[in-house]
């Protein structure tokens, strides 16, 4: 199995056209044209990334950015986190797994006094 890094964004990019009905289709279109997609990833070698969506199960991307939450302790010490549910109003939880989980510019934009950044181990 061959494993590329690459950054969040590349990823949810990826899976996006990956999941579509007809991926290849979608590649040539204005949204996800090919030369953006293949300039954005210039570590991965032109036939890996249409082997992955194609299917290709010897084919594997992981991130290669490191991610963080955002956590703070209510009165009791539990453990809370930050994340924004469908509404995309801000709310808090006390599950770890639905938390907001993005690279550091991202969580920095979400940031207050009451929230300390947390990275996510792997």
């Amino acid at each position: 199995m061959k494993t590329y890094c690459i950054t969040k964004k590349q990823l949810d990019v990826i899976e996006e056209v990956k999941k579509l009905p007809n991926p290849f289709v979608a590649i040539m279109g204005e949204r996800y044209g090919l030369p953006a997609l293949y300039n954005s990833i210039s570590n991965i070698p032109d036939g890996a990334l249409l082997r992955y969506i194609g299917g290709d199960p010897t084919i594997k991307f992981e991130v290669k950015e490191k991610l963080y939450l955002l956590h703070r302790l209510d009165r009791k010490s539990r453990d809370i986190y930050f994340y924004i549910p469908n509404t995309g109003n801000p709310e808090h939880t006390f599950s770890k797994s639905c938390a907001f989980i993005a690279p550091l510019e991202d969580i920095k934009r979400w940031v207050t006094p009451a929230w300390e950044i947390k990275e996510v181990n792997a």
